[in-house]
């Protein structure tokens, strides 16, 4: 119901396209700033800076249909005054790839359900028995784009699958996948993005089509990597694969920094995470490691560090509702130990520099695998260009920094600043090295990162192309301002 005091008061200022929204019978899924659903949306985003953006009004289409309705209308209108869209799923980003101000926010919150099929969609029912090894399956994972990966884990384990989602269980899908995609099966399955086999995307006429192998190939390949460059995605169609009964095993081993040297193993990338923390004065510097074995077995040599075996659920082992300003930036750096080493001096000379400017931030370096096999197993079937820029194993680097809430504007476009800075240092080391790779994660990157250059040219060409064809008007390049756009490269 749209709220009184808001629509009493200024009713008549209310912009064109949520009054048009409103005429066309979508006044029932139209909210506005006072209402109890607008404010639940607001809430529900990840980074504080995201929930401080205020709306003219926020659309919280139910049905395929209505996405369709909310893309038409929007799209109708030929003005040329300064108002965005904003597309959001799970609402877990540390910058305002799925968010505006000023403008109407396409809230897909409902948009939230699983359900088991085969590929030719009947409904499946039955778990899949675990054989000891994990194996691809004859079933489909139909997921919507804003289901957190933690209900998504939840709804799969039962029958006895999994897909490669996201780690944390608060991410949502869509977000994570049209990005890329690392989980903990990326070594044994791939990215996530090359395991998802049809799309349901709403384009920007309004139409609505399945994207897979053999229908619209090219806009199936894009959307692999390309972000919200292409259309909404309603419907992501995964591959599953077996998982033991018992669940993954894994779990978090801490020590001091001081052991720094102990924890850094410049060998073949296993699937663990090394972090160099910063918990702020009172915590101080630390080491975690995160490791994992997804097969089922309590005996991986990955868990030297632990006294006993500790089965987690995968929903468990990442848990952050957010609330903070969060910064990041990332890399593809060489796992090496005097890269390791050097990200550690970057860490310690980056806090030094943020206390200096009165910053109460906290950081976490994450260094975790990128294995070139990735080149390989799906060659020119998306657009991340790995086979020319991941031609050995590499660490998947990211910096992070968050502050509190209560900092303004001017504590984090210092942040900004500082941390962009530490992470060009470290790329200026990668690239005297051997093998240095200029990827850039989709998922991790900082806005000024140019991510799609990063896929190389012919890849950025192609995009280009199909994002003509499919959005000949560009609309999700002009009106859609969120993440990374191939009409501003």
């Amino acid at each position: 119901m749209v709220s009184k005091l808001y629509f009493g008061i200024i009713s008549a200022s209310l912009s064109a396209r949520c009054d048009a929204l409103f005429a066309a019978s979508l006044g029932r899924i139209t909210v506005f700033p006072g209402d109890d659903a607008y404010d639940e949306s607001r809430n529900t985003f990840y980074s504080q800076g995201n929930h401080n953006l205020e709306l003219n009004c926020n659309v919280q289409p139910t049905t395929i249909k209505k996405v369709s309705q909310v893309i038409k209308i929007l799209g109708s209108s030929s003005d040329l005054t300064n108002w965005d869209i904003g597309v959001r799923s799970g609402g877990h980003s540390d910058w305002n790839n799925n968010a505006v101000y000023r403008g109407v926010s396409i809230d897909l919150s409902k948009f939230n359900q699983v359900e088991l099929t085969t590929y030719s969609g009947i409904p499946w029912k039955q778990a899949i028995e675990w054989t000891g090894r994990s194996a691809i399956t004859d079933v489909v994972a139909r997921i919507r784009p804003a289901t957190h990966w933690g209900d998504v884990i939840t709804y799969l384990e039962p029958y006895g699958v999994s897909v490669t989602g996201g780690r944390s269980g608060h991410v949502g899908v869509g977000g994570l996948l049209v990005a890329g995609g690392a989980s903990y099966n990326i070594q044994q399955w791939r990215l996530s993005c090359d395991n998802v086999v049809n799309y349901e995307v709403v384009l920007a006429n309004g139409n609505v089509v399945q994207a897979n192998r053999f229908v619209n190939g090219d806009l199936f390949k894009v959307l692999k990597g390309g972000g919200n460059n292409l259309g909404i995605v309603t419907r992501f169609d995964m591959r599953t694969f077996t998982v033991p009964p018992q669940g993954a095993y894994g779990g978090l081993a801490f020590s001091p920094f001081s052991s720094i040297d102990a924890n850094i193993d410049s060998g073949p990338p296993g699937h663990q995470f090394l972090v160099y923390r910063y918990d702020g004065p009172k915590g101080g510097y630390g080491l975690m490691n995160m490791m994992v074995s997804t097969d089922g077995k309590n005996n991986s040599s990955n868990f030297a560090d632990f006294g006993s075996k500790i089965p987690l659920s995968i929903v468990q082992s990442i848990s952050d509702a957010g609330g903070s300003y969060y910064h990041s930036a990332t890399l593809s750096i060489q796992p090496s130990e005097a890269m390791l080493q050097k990200s550690a001096e970057i860490l310690q000379t980056l806090v030094d520099a943020a206390q200096k400017a009165g910053s109460t931030a906290t950081f976490n370096f994450v260094h975790q695998p990128l294995p070139k096999m990735l080149a390989s197993v799906n060659p020119g079937g998306n657009i991340l260009g790995l086979d020319q820029t991941l031609r050995t194993n590499q660490v998947l680097f990211e910096a992070r920094a968050t502050t509190p809430a209560a900092d303004g504007a001017a504590k984090n476009a210092i942040m900004d600043s500082l941390l962009l800075k530490a992470v060009e240092e470290l790329r200026q080391f990668s690239a005297s090295q051997p093998n240095h790779s200029t990827y850039v994660y989709m998922n991790y990157a900082s806005p000024t990162q140019n991510v799609l250059e990063s896929y190389g040219a012919s890849n950025v060409a192609y995009l280009r192309r199909v994002a003509g064809k499919y959005d000949p008007t560009g609309f999700f390049q002009t009106r859609v301002p969120g993440g990374w756009k191939i009409g501003r490269f």
